[in-house]
């Protein structure tokens, strides 16, 4: 038999490891009930213990950044300094910065790696006006991210860098291009061109691969009428990109530019243009002509909408090395449509004699281009495309192909009969 005091111990001990059990269960109960099916759902509080919070290191002026660390901007800053940039992160391996959505006037980023900007407001009209770089400059820079900032005036820069992510931002009056850059994601921002003033496009990128430029809203803000170069106020083209390979170009939303929806230039290889979605156009929804060149790129699933041409491709300028070729061989255009094509073209309003337009028999015979290389028939390939399922509509002439023997008809498509110029 217990001593009456131990067995009142052992009693007690009991009642309260039911109590504990009673109440586990009806919290694991609630939660089943009513479960949580999205991340945010959960607080900072319950998801994040203090033992793992990030400690900020707070801006309180433009500066130079030389050390890894998280970074916060709470307040806006002005650039007294007389430096060319505000921020400048240079030779750091691990760095993020956080504005809270305040404002300083121009960043750069240069031998950098792992590094991420966000929430920041990026531009400053007076200071930018006459700036020969970029509000926002990234040089020999990888595996960085730039995420739901507002960046004004001017332009952005990037060249040789890698596996850069520019999503969810807001470019106003502005455009991005990038150079000798690879592997990276331009995806679901807003672009605006400037009212006054013209832009080659909103979005540019050269002499890359693998790039993504996919989901993008963008406004030329152009009344969509072709003219001669530098007389139109607005964006000449919606993306252009050249000398590329493996590009993709998709589900963007392209407006109001004054010459092509998406225009390439120099030699396309493999690439991807499909689901794009273009309207008024002053020239073409898709084309291009500077020195180019395609091979094994395909189209597909694309709209133009309020433009004199659906497609707009020839050759001009010469061969920029010895021994290039001039491609257009083996691409494919597939379930493209034309919608409310115009039957006029330009300023004076010139007839639209065809919906499509792709010459590969006349080259230039002479150059101005220092250095390049008259074209020869025996520099130029072309042959294997096909063209299946597109409706160029019927309410103006079928495409010109010239010569016909580079299109394969591989059926269903919709237009009316070829153009014959002779």
């Amino acid at each position: 038999m217990f001593p009456a005091k131990g067995f009142i111990n052992i009693i007690l001990a009991i009642v309260l490891l039911a109590f504990f059990a009673i109440s586990a269960f009806l919290i694991v109960s609630r939660r089943s009930a009513n479960p949580k099916t999205d991340l945010s759902d959960y607080s900072t509080e319950e998801s994040l213990s203090p033992s793992i919070e990030k400690e900020f290191k707070k801006l309180t002026s433009c500066r130079e950044i030389t050390s890894n660390g998280d970074y916060l901007l709470e307040q806006d800053l002005k650039n007294d300094s007389g430096n060319e940039f505000c921020i400048v992160m240079k030779n750091v391996q691990s760095v993020s910065l956080n504005c809270k959505n305040n404002k300083f006037s121009n960043l750069q980023i240069i031998d950098s790696s792992n590094f991420r900007v966000e929430n920041c407001q990026i531009g400053d009209e007076k200071l930018n006006a006459n700036r020969r770089r970029g509000v926002v400059n990234i040089d020999s820079s990888s595996d960085g991210e730039f995420l739901f900032i507002q960046i004004s005036f001017q332009y952005v820069d990037v060249v040789n860098s890698n596996n850069l992510t520019i999503s969810n931002n807001k470019f106003d009056q502005l455009f991005y291009q990038q150079n000798y850059t690879n592997n990276s994601k331009i995806i679901n921002n807003t672009f605006i061109a400037a009212e006054l003033g013209e832009a080659p496009a909103l979005i540019i990128s050269n002499n890359g691969a693998n790039n993504t430029l996919s989901e993008n809203t963008i406004d030329g803000v152009s009344k969509g009428i072709f003219v001669s170069k530098n007389s139109e106020d607005g964006a000449d083209d919606g993306i252009t990109f050249g000398d590329e390979k493996n590009i993709t170009v998709s589900k963007n939303s392209i407006k109001n530019v004054w010459d092509c929806g998406i225009e390439t230039a120099g030699h396309v290889e493999n690439s991807i243009i499909s689901n794009n979605k273009i309207s008024n156009a002053g020239l073409c929804g898709i084309g291009g002509w500077y020195w180019n060149s395609w091979l094994g790129n395909k189209v597909s699933n694309n709209i133009t909408e309020d433009s004199p041409y659906l497609f707009y491709f020839y050759r001009t300028y010469g061969l920029r090395e010895v021994g290039e070729k001039v491609y257009f061989k083996d691409n494919i255009f597939e379930n493209n449509k034309f919608v409310l094509p115009r039957k006029i073209v330009g300023i004076q309003g010139a007839q639209v004699k065809f919906s499509s337009y792709i010459d590969y028999l006349g080259f230039p015979t002479v150059t101005t281009i220092p250095n390049e290389i008259i074209i020869s028939k025996g520099d130029v390939i072309i042959g294997n495309n096909r063209f299946i399922g597109n409706d160029f509509g019927t309410d103006t002439p079928g495409p010109e192909f010239n010569p016909i023997t580079l299109v394969v008809d591989g059926g269903n498509n919709r237009c009316q009969p070829l153009y014959d110029k002779s």
